[in-house]
């Protein structure tokens, strides 16, 4: 909720990463908004009490400070391709926002989209000491703090589709992404690190190596395989140029980091590799790159 502790400088790797054997994007001009909001880059309001002093969270103004910059005084302008992208938390930022991007660019800008880790499942957790749940806390992020502007704007579609209390389900991945239609390349490991740790054992961030009881990967396995068949429905009849990457492996928002290029699916595509096939295309068409093997961990290129 804070950005006093952010550094001066941002040295990132993966699609940030200036080698273009690396990053597809290598060469590109390319902005980062660090995330301090707390609120998935989609709340827009202040929230106080009588004791506490007002906690702000204006995702919603960030980003479109950051489109209104980029327009005004940055260069984007007719003729350029903007990928909009986001992992994690913005990856589910992006997702929200990706069908409003177009109308907030100048004429004649290609607008994509690569949502990385943001296709969160609609599964009870392991553990009751996770809660509130990941479905939960969408619904307060959306519903307490005015999310449900953004979803209006974005997709009148899916708000008809989930009218009322159930409109955060058009902020969470399995039910939002059947109604993008902005060309897209959606990437979703089937072990999801960061769902997986909450999940199973309440553990705040990410497990870098989780030890599993019998009943725990039988848990684990059932997440993997719903992920993998949920995968499997997209694209959409809505989006008719977008690609889905979904590798039997642990893992969370790679698109930042050396796995970029060195995990693969069992068919030894990166995520590298899929951006570069995406990107050539300039966004059209149909990409698939799902594993399809049963088991945790069990893809060739984990």
């Amino acid at each position: 909720m804070s950005s006093k502790d952010y550094a001066d400088t941002c040295g990132k790797t993966g699609i940030f990463d200036a080698d273009p054997s690396k990053s597809p994007v290598s060469d590109a001009n390319k902005v980062y908004l660090p995330y301090c909001t707390s609120d998935f880059h989609v709340g827009d309001i202040g929230v106080s009490d009588d004791v506490s002093p007002t906690f702000q969270f204006r995702g919603q103004r960030m980003v479109k400070a950051m489109m209104r910059d980029l327009s005004a005084t940055q260069g984007l302008a007719e003729g350029a391709t903007l990928l909009f992208s986001g992992g994690s938390a913005g990856g589910r930022g992006a997702m929200a926002w990706l069908d409003v991007i177009p109308r907030m660019v100048p004429q004649g800008v290609k607008v994509l989209g690569l949502l990385d880790s943001g296709y969160y499942l609609d599964i009870d957790p392991y553990t009751s000491d996770f809660s509130p749940d990941f479905m939960v806390e969408t619904s307060l992020i959306t519903n307490t703090m005015n999310g449900t502007a953004l979803v209006k704007a974005a997709s009148p579609e899916c708000e008809a589709a989930y009218p009322g209390e159930q409109i955060w389900k058009c902020m969470y991945g399995t039910y939002r992404m059947p109604f993008v239609t902005t060309p897209y390349l959606m990437t979703a490991a089937q072990y999801d690190g960061w769902q997986l740790s909450h999940d199973v054992h309440a553990y705040a961030g990410i497990e870098s190596s989780p030890v599993y009881t019998d009943e725990e990967l039988a848990y684990v396995n059932t997440f993997g395989a719903r992920t993998q068949a949920m995968a499997t429905t997209l694209p959409s009849q809505l989006s008719t140029s977008a690609s889905i990457y979904s590798p039997a492996c642990y893992n969370h928002h790679i698109s930042e980091q050396p796995n970029f290029w060195k995990t693969a699916t069992s068919d030894n595509v990166t995520q590298y590799d899929a951006l570069k096939t995406f990107l050539k295309a300039d966004g059209e068409g149909v990409n698939v790159w799902i594993d399809d093997c049963k088991g945790y961990e069990c893809g060739g290129g984990c």
